[in-house]
């Protein structure tokens, strides 16, 4: 088994605003070869990634790992930290003009470090959320670089409700003195329907006037405070928000079937 880490460095131009960055990208590598051969599965997503090595982060450490859905016997695992996720706390991989990205220049970069490690063919790319989207932009950009695409709750662009709240988001990200503990607070009344709620808390109390939903509210706004950077979660906003592969749905229908890989939506 070998954990390996590398940089991919260049100057990238911006989509839409067709400003040039300097970018640094790293990719956490976890292999296991089997003779001269290994099938190589891509994680995508925003939040920390992936490895310390063998110690895998994220809910992705559910499913692989020896013996799991995704088995480290089996497969070799490539996993990028996205420019702006800010991991290890490295304030160099932060964005402050988040605006002038959005997905698909996110899946552009990923495709172009791709090519500087050499990486022609991928067996799977997995996302979810934020990286399923992504995993959408990178499968349509090269449509012959992975086999198997698996988008995780998420869709080939952002609709309208998702564009309002990141809008709201971004509102509250930039005015509100406790910036990602209220933007947390938000999006956690936007994971459950309203029936959800009443079945999980039923207006209960967890002291004097103050209820349990309240409390829950208060320990998610209170744990992303401690784990997130602002910078960070704002370029995740803007990510979010501009997933969109096609203009409409005859035209992702006409981009989808160029695709050569095989399509799995979770």
């Amino acid at each position: 088994m070998l954990c390996n880490v590398k940089c991919a460095i260049f100057t990238y131009t911006l989509f839409y605003s067709n400003s040039s960055r300097y970018v640094t990208f790293k990719a956490s590598t976890y292999v296991e070869f089997l003779g001269f051969h290994f099938n190589i599965n891509m994680i995508c997503t925003y939040y920390k990634l992936i490895f310390h090595c063998t110690d895998l982060l994220w809910p992705s450490n559910y499913i692989i790992g020896e013996n799991k859905c995704i088995d480290t016997n089996r497969y070799s695992i490539l996993a990028f930290n996205l420019p702006g996720n800010g991991y290890e706390s490295d304030e160099d991989s932060l964005i402050d003009d988040y605006k002038f990205f959005n997905a698909f220049d996110v899946a552009d970069i990923l495709n172009l470090s791709l090519k500087q490690l050499q990486i022609s063919s991928i067996f799977a790319g997995i996302g979810g959320s934020v990286g399923g989207g992504i995993l959408w932009e990178l499968a349509i950009l090269n449509p012959q670089l992975i086999k198997n695409i698996i988008p995780v709750a998420t869709d080939w662009k952002s609709p309208d409700w998702v564009i309002a709240n990141c809008y709201i988001q971004d509102n509250i990200l930039n005015n509100s003195s406790r910036p990602l503990y209220d933007a947390r607070l938000h999006a956690m009344t936007l994971y459950r329907t309203p029936e959800s709620f009443t079945n999980k808390f039923s207006r209960s109390l967890r002291s004097d006037n103050f209820y349990n939903i309240e409390s829950w509210l208060n320990y998610h706004g209170e744990k992303l405070e401690h784990r997130f950077s602002l910078a960070a979660y704002k370029m995740m906003n803007q990510l979010l928000k501009t997933i969109n592969v096609a203009d409409n749905e005859e035209d992702f229908k006409i981009k989808a079937k160029s695709v050569s890989g095989a399509i799995h939506i979770v």
